[in-house]
């Protein structure tokens, strides 16, 4: 699927639409190709009542939907290896049942539960990505 960045919600219930069976979303793309902005769309999407924010340095962050989910957010970009991973509480979070959205997902690989939705999103030009679900 491609969407310009202005009709970004789109995009997100696109993704929602096929969360149905997974709980964890993987998000890969190049710095700067809208994943953060992406997933704050989704949040809002899923009536996250908390404001969304980049978990880079925190790593992980925890939201509360009005219905009283809970949807973790994870950047694993600063991450250097799969034991800080597990030492941060991710693996944690990964098997907690709950949504989690995972930014930078590979470093975690082998710690990643089954049936992970893959999101890949392409940068084609300033307004426009490409999304592809896997």
């Amino acid at each position: 699927m491609q969407y310009q960045l202005q009709h970004i919600t789109q995009a997100a219930l696109y993704i929602i639409d096929a969360i149905a069976l997974h709980k964890i979303i993987c998000f890969t793309a190049s710095m700067g190709a809208g994943k953060t902005t992406l997933i704050t769309e989704i949040c809002k999407q899923l009536a996250v009542q908390d404001v969304p924010s980049s978990p880079t340095y925190s790593i992980i962050n925890e939201y509360t939907t009005t219905s009283q989910a809970t949807i973790y957010h994870l950047d694993l970009y600063r991450i250097q290896s799969v034991e800080e991973a597990i030492q941060a509480g991710v693996e944690d979070v990964l098997y907690s049942g709950n949504l989690c959205l995972v930014e930078w997902p590979a470093i975690a690989a082998t710690i990643m539960p089954a049936n992970v939705l893959d999101v890949s999103i392409t940068y084609v030009s300033d307004t426009v990505r490409q999304l592809q679900l896997q």
